[in-house]
């Protein structure tokens, strides 16, 4: 029996692939007093597509959902180490609290186990997406933009609608690439003509897709690399919907005031608030528009959209016109 856990791409990856092989696991999971533990093997079951007569669960205590981070991994660890008659290190940060974990409990640790263990690389890997601005298309560099431009980036999660058993079985089949991409990402969005909403960094939890009124040129300034979440703010793929046909589907600016505004706002302007920054951070450069809920724009006539990709090396196919955002040098 593996015992496995949720909350990281690597423990996630062992719930699935022990499913995948028809193993035998223990999930160890946290929970909140207000959560239901019937609901969590619910959603879970279904969303690795686990066998029920193959799985356990095991819980522990936190203190709040938003928790289930980093705070509850060394109980998380703690409980996993103690469970388990053979540990098995693949790649371990120097005294982080998994190694001092091991080095605490070395008869579950044997020779044979260490044949799977790799070198742990602090650095981690940042793809290359950063953008020579001399080398803007032409096309892109006319001031009388008239679009809202949302744009992409890589998922390191399953895509929205998409349960993490798929994910996981497409990282496992792939060869050369992480399918995940952010041009995968955007011929997702093309295929499906589609726009998924997310309540990420927004406030009241409102699910809305953001867009960007600053032509191409301005927008691209604006990327950035964010160490704290080990990605880039966004990346040089996007759709463009020309900003009539946009508006007229009830995409508008969002409504920069301060916190305690928020309150002020009437139900239906709430999903449009934002925040205009704090200590030293300014988001109006963005000037961000919203739509509330998920976005189609399969009614939209093909010419009144553009899909754009960094350069004419991305092979993206699609019935609506295809910018590349830099010329090839």
């Amino acid at each position: 029996t593996i015992i496995t856990s949720i909350g990281m791409n690597t423990w996630e990856f062992l719930v699935w692939a022990t499913r995948f092989n028809n193993g035998r696991q223990i999930i160890v999971l946290p929970i909140t007093d207000k959560e239901d533990e019937d609901q969590l093997i619910s959603e879970l079951t279904h969303d690795y597509e686990l066998d029920r007569e193959l799985t356990g669960f095991m819980f522990f205590k936190v203190a709040k959902k938003g928790h289930r981070g980093k705070s509850a991994w060394s109980e998380r660890d703690r409980t996993v180490v103690s469970l388990a008659n053979h540990i098995y290190p693949v790649s371990l940060r120097t005294n982080g609290n998994l190694e001092k974990l091991i080095l605490e409990n070395p008869a579950k640790v044997t020779r044979a186990t260490l044949d799977y263990n790799v070198n742990y690389d602090p650095a981690g890997h940042r793809p290359g997406c950063a953008i020579d601005l001399e080398k803007i298309n032409p096309i892109l560099r006319d001031e009388s933009w008239n679009y809202l431009t949302h744009y992409t980036r890589t998922a390191y999660r399953s895509w929205p609608g998409e349960n993490s058993a798929a994910y996981y079985h497409a990282l496992f089949c792939a060869e050369s690439s992480y399918p995940r991409s952010a041009l995968d990402t955007l011929r997702r969005i093309v295929e499906m003509k589609k726009l998924w909403a997310s309540y990420y960094h927004i406030r009241g939890g409102y699910k809305v897709v953001s867009f960007t009124a600053q032509p191409p040129l301005e927008a691209l300034k604006l990327l950035r690399w964010r160490p704290r979440y080990v990605r880039w703010n966004f990346e040089p793929y996007a759709v463009a919907i020309h900003k009539d046909y946009a508006m007229n589907m009830g995409v508008r600016p969002v409504i920069y005031a301060l916190p305690d505004d928020f309150h002020k706002l009437k139900d239906e302007d709430k999903p449009f608030y934002q925040n205009p920054g704090e200590r030293g951070t300014d988001w109006r450069p963005e000037k961000e528009w919203r739509y509330h809920g998920n976005f189609s724009f399969e009614d939209i006539p093909a010419d009144k959209i553009k899909v754009l990709v960094k350069s004419e090396q991305d092979n993206l196919t699609c019935e609506y016109p295809c910018i590349p955002i830099t010329e090839l040098g």
